[in-house]
């Protein structure tokens, strides 16, 4: 039983623990120009669920419509630690057949003016692009967003586009990631700082035990609860 419980451990080892999350926006936004009816200058947050995306728009009376683009960012605070391979955004339109222009990258802190027209001048992962599907993130944005603490959007259409900004269908951040070690690091049953083999082995040489050291669960038996534990607790503490 011992030699099952140690191949079913080893088994386990060879494919990493990984989980996915799917975020709403920290914020949500518009980008537009605060005293010119053409060109960007402003951020604000706004409540809207519903807004338009479009090009300004003038007569030989004036500004009939500025430009305005929709923004949006996604704290990853809760994600550090943790090891993140892959993203994607969905956004949620109408009347957007002819697609939009997009930009993503790393934010740092709470969404403003400048940080929301670097976004919109960023070429680092930028396009135009149907928003009928989910658009993957740039690894190296994805990566230097995880390290600064959260990930931009911005989208703006030149021939108007109806986003939903807040609500039920915000844009969705879905993240697919591997979770860090947890601060205790109570699977590390041999004290090395490192829930690796050694501990399957001190595990299996209590097996059947109410040894407190190792029923790492407090079930009352060293089994294998405890081996998922260490399983799930695998690497550096």
């Amino acid at each position: 039983m011992k030699t099952i419980a140690l191949c079913s451990a080893l088994l386990f080892t060879t494919t990493a623990y990984s989980d996915t999350i799917t975020l709403q926006p920290a914020q949500s936004g518009k980008l537009t120009h605060s005293f010119y009816c053409c060109g960007f200058n402003t951020y604000y947050d706004s409540p809207d669920e519903q807004f338009w995306t479009g090009a300004c728009n003038t007569n030989p009376f004036g500004c009939v419509s500025s430009d305005l683009a929709g923004v949006w960012r996604w704290n990853l605070s809760e994600l550090q630690g943790a090891e993140i391979h892959s993203a994607e955004i969905k956004f949620y339109t109408n009347y957007c057949s002819d697609g939009a222009g997009f930009s993503f990258g790393p934010i740092s802190g709470e969404m403003n003016s400048s940080q929301a027209l670097a976004l919109q001048n960023n070429n680092q992962h930028a396009g135009m692009a149907s928003l009928a599907w989910p658009l993957a993130v740039d690894a190296t944005v994805l990566q230097q967003s995880h390290k600064m603490g959260s990930l931009g959007a911005y989208v703006y259409s030149d021939t108007s586009c109806m986003v939903f900004g807040n609500g039920d269908i915000a844009p969705e951040l879905t993240i697919d990631f591997t979770p860090g070690q947890s601060g205790e690091c109570s699977a590390d049953v041999t004290g090395d700082e490192t829930v690796n083999v050694s501990d399957v082995l001190a595990l299996i040489a209590y097996w059947g035990t109410n040894n407190a050291a190792h029923d790492i669960d407090e079930s009352g038996s060293v089994d294998v609860g405890d081996v998922l534990l260490v399983i799930d607790g695998w690497g550096g503490c």
